[in-house]
């Protein structure tokens, strides 16, 4: 089979698109049908889903994401249930329906471009990882394909659709949503109708901010006290291997030379592929660089007062991302040898299908196994004699703690938190189930924490039991003797 012409381009395009489309459906029923446990973030939002509207009000005022997603949860569990398959499913249909907005793509460039784009997509491991969450990111990832696509085309009414739900589901979403309205709002081609909505626009994603800053929390996590650490430099490396981790794997993994060549090599043919291009087409490439630029400089910005940048955030630039590439792809199909293309593309997605099959089965071993955890726990003692850790929280529900970590309990409702001041209460025969407390043994056996320091130090004799997990040593069970 050739691709020199049109209708072979659109076939062979077609058939790449079908393939990593069912590599999708396979890779997204496997991880639904394994049933894993909850991890301490996903535990966070089942909790929050299952609390009445005014105590899920009391959490959004703590928590640092924005209440959309919780709120749509909390209608899911109800109609639904709140297990694994079902939480998690709400996600997958979330990036499910992200793939709609190709059509939008398909409109204004073409079919070819449409399916590059889309190819591209279902290449970046992060859209498969994050579809296995009970987390916002599915639904921040659906927003923002669709804010990308109508931006980067031009449709600058239908856009506004999406801007304000993309405000409220993540604070990174809320930064993405102000870039495109601050572009409309100085831009000339801009309507002053439209100039009207992005001011409306921008106004809508500060509501959450500010909300979340004067009455909640944000005023106590702002100016270095969040619990992330990461540094420009991260900030950086995190926006673009978002972007896509397939090249930013081969760059770490180069040598300081050979990662500068191949930068250097993505950056030529980039800027050919540009000036081979419609202008149209430039224009679409220049937005697309304005989102995948300006969110990662907007994000180290922040990021020197209150660093917030982790991989996951910067989800909102893979949809950008994949139109970048697509169509550096399709210039260069157009220009260049196209058996040489057609074999860099292969490649491309072969890899990125290698990289989500090893990222999804580090997720066969879950963070943190808070199931198995629960059941060996409730193995040991009777439901009046099993403990919890951690403390209450006066910022948040009454009980929302308990809920949360006792989750997969069958009598948790009967269990009590005991933080650090209670631990010398326990007798012998008392079971403690704990878990998100990191070890300080360097994630490495033979394990322990500060459960365990205190515990040595007023000297009660214990046993610590630690669940196979991938964070080594952070869930278990004590055993009081």
């Amino acid at each position: 089979m050739t691709i020199n012409s049109k209708r072979d381009n659109h076939s062979y395009l077609r058939f790449l698109s079908f393939v990593l489309l069912s590599a999708w459906v396979f890779w997204a029923a496997y991880g639904l049908y394994l049933d894993y446990s909850f991890w301490h973030d996903e535990l966070y939002s089942i909790a929050t889903s299952k609390n009445i509207f005014p105590e899920r009000l009391r959490t959004y005022l703590v928590d640092v994401h924005p209440p959309l997603y919780h709120e749509l949860l909390s209608l899911w569990v109800i109609l639904f249930s709140d297990s694994e398959f079902s939480a998690r499913f709400l996600s997958v249909i979330f990036v499910s329906l992200s793939f709609l907005s190709f059509a939008v793509i398909k409109r204004k460039f073409g079919v070819a471009l449409a399916f590059l784009t889309f190819d591209c997509f279902l290449a970046n491991s992060l859209v498969y990882y994050y579809a296995q969450e009970a987390r916002p990111y599915g639904l921040l990832l659906l927003l923002s394909a669709f804010v990308t696509f109508f931006f980067i085309s031009g449709d600058r009414r239908a856009i506004f659709v999406f801007l304000v739900p993309l405000g409220f589901t993540h604070f990174y979403g809320a930064m993405l949503a102000g870039l495109v309205c601050l572009y409309m709002l100085f831009d000339w081609t801009t309507s002053r109708s439209e100039k009207m909505y992005s001011l409306i626009g921008i106004c809508s994603c500060l509501i959450w901010p500010t909300v979340y800053i004067w009455a909640g929390s944000g005023a106590e996590v702002i100016g270095g006290n969040f619990w992330i650490t990461t540094s420009s430099m991260g900030t950086v490396m995190n926006g673009f291997s978002a972007a896509s981790p397939i090249v930013m794997s081969l760059i770490n993994k180069l040598t300081p030379l050979g990662s500068a060549f191949l930068f250097g090599l993505i950056i030529a043919v980039f800027l050919k592929s540009y000036k081979a291009s419609s202008k149209d087409s430039r224009i679409a490439m220049n937005q697309a660089l304005y989102i995948l630029i300006g969110t990662t400089v907007i994000a180290d910005l922040i990021g020197l007062h209150t660093p917030t940048s982790t991989i996951r955030n910067h989800i909102i630039v893979v949809p950008a991302a994949s139109f970048l590439i697509g169509i550096t792809a399709w210039e260069m199909l157009k220009v260049g040898p196209r058996w040489l293309m057609v074999i860099l593309i292969l490649a491309y997605v072969t890899v990125g299908q290698v990289q989500i099959m090893q990222s999804l089965r580090d997720k066969l071993t879950p963070h943190q196994d808070w199931r198995l955890t629960s059941q060996l726990a409730e193995s040991e003692v009777a439901a009046d004699r099993l403990f919890v850790w951690g403390g209450r929280d006066d910022r948040l529900p009454f009980n929302f703690n308990l809920i949360r970590k006792a989750h997969y309990l069958t009598d948790g409702h009967h269990a009590e938190l005991v933080s650090m001041d209670g631990i010398f209460k326990l007798n012998s025969g008392d079971v403690l189930l704990f878990g998100h407390v990191p070890p300080n043994t360097k994630w490495s056996e033979p394990c322990g924490n500060k459960i365990t320091d205190a515990l040595s130090y007023i000297g009660k004799d214990y046993v610590a039991h630690f669940t196979t997990q991938g964070w080594t040593c952070q869930n278990g069970y004590i055993v009081i003797q």
